[in-house]
């Protein structure tokens, strides 16, 4: 990815502000202290990918400051830390969809939400149409983007993110989740 695209990306990781705890999906498999550390592992994991593929050090917000950050930041790039697989496929597929020229990127989960939003330049509206990346929102993100004219979309990898016990015992029984992680799963 050329300097300037990279340079021109804030990166942002979205936290939940749930008043259940961390993971809340989990409650069935894990206690609320495993959720915890699973939780701020994944946290640990996204922020530094992020430092990885973007300029400056990631900022951790709540959705009220992921808008707000649309009005300073020239790209964003916003991830959910309920995912396991950041990692060096996943960068080299994002960079070579901001060289091909994609205004928005997206990374979908199962569920139909999204673990990855890249917006390059950032846009208020379509920010506003991702919401939190819960389930059904990449749908309402991608309707909105068709409205954009001559917005250029790349998809990545849909990827399973951990927000139900069946995502908790999917990432148990694969042997490439990161030892940290899994020993925290397991």
């Amino acid at each position: 990815m050329s300097k300037a695209k990279t340079d021109s990306l804030r990166a942002l990781v979205l936290v939940e502000d749930s008043e259940s705890g961390p993971l809340p999906g989990l409650a069935g498999q894990l206690d609320s202290s495993a959720r915890e550390a699973l939780s701020a592992r994944l946290l640990a994991r996204a922020t530094e990918w992020a430092a990885t593929v973007s300029a400056g050090e990631p900022v951790v917000t709540d959705y009220k400051g992921l808008v707000a950050a649309a009005e300073w930041a020239d790209g964003l790039l916003v991830l959910r830390p309920a995912l396991i697989t950041y990692g060096a496929g996943l960068a080299s597929d994002l960079r070579s969809d901001l060289e091909a020229g994609c205004g928005l990127i997206l990374g979908p989960t199962l569920t139909g939400g999204w673990y990855l939003l890249a917006l390059a330049p950032a846009n208020l509206d379509l920010l506003r149409a991702a919401g939190d990346g819960g389930p059904r929102s990449a749908g309402g993100l991608l309707a909105a983007a068709r409205d954009v004219s001559g917005l250029e979309a790349g998809l990545l990898r849909a990827e399973r993110d951990l927000v139900s016990d069946a995502d908790l015992r999917a990432a148990q029984a694969d042997p490439l989740v990161d030892p940290e992680v899994a020993s925290l799963i397991s």
